[in-house]
């Protein structure tokens, strides 16, 4: 199943029409986002793709355990936040605390981070930036990136 969304232009996007969790327990459908979208789109996905075109607020792909998740602006504070499988890609920037609490999964960012959560020092997760394994220490150590 393939869906596209036509979100209209709010300006302040966390009161705006219930538009929070865009995505929620998608399992196995294809949607593509076209706007800005509010808290924790793509929470507690477990399969299929959300594909956005434009930024999100806090908490992108909160919890999420499978699926992919892909963002073509900018990403908010929390991207990541308790994930447990599945794959971010974000083209632009990521505010604070990347991969909070982050269980498994991949998170690729093309752009800068803020800075990064708590608890993501486990080996089986993986946060890319700009192609570089960055929670690999060793690899980390070798590009200057500190966390």
């Amino acid at each position: 199943q393939s869906y596209v969304l036509i979100l209209p232009e709010f300006d302040n996007l966390r009161s705006s029409l219930g538009l929070s969790y865009l995505g929620i327990k998608n399992a196995q459908a294809d949607i593509q986002i076209q706007g800005n979208c509010s808290l924790r789109t793509g929470a507690f996905m477990k399969g299929g793709l959300l594909h956005i075109f434009g930024n999100t607020k806090d908490q992108t792909g909160y919890a999420m355990t499978g699926g992919k998740i892909i963002v073509e602006g900018n990403t908010e504070n929390g991207l990541g936040t308790k994930n447990d499988g599945g794959h971010m890609y974000v083209k632009g920037n990521t505010g604070e605390h990347l991969g909070e609490k982050m269980q498994r999964g991949r998170i690729d960012i093309d752009g800068t981070i803020e800075s990064f959560g708590r608890d993501i020092r486990n080996s089986k997760q993986e946060i890319y930036q700009r192609g570089i394994l960055i929670t690999d220490w060793t690899i980390r150590k070798q590009h200057g990136i500190e966390l």
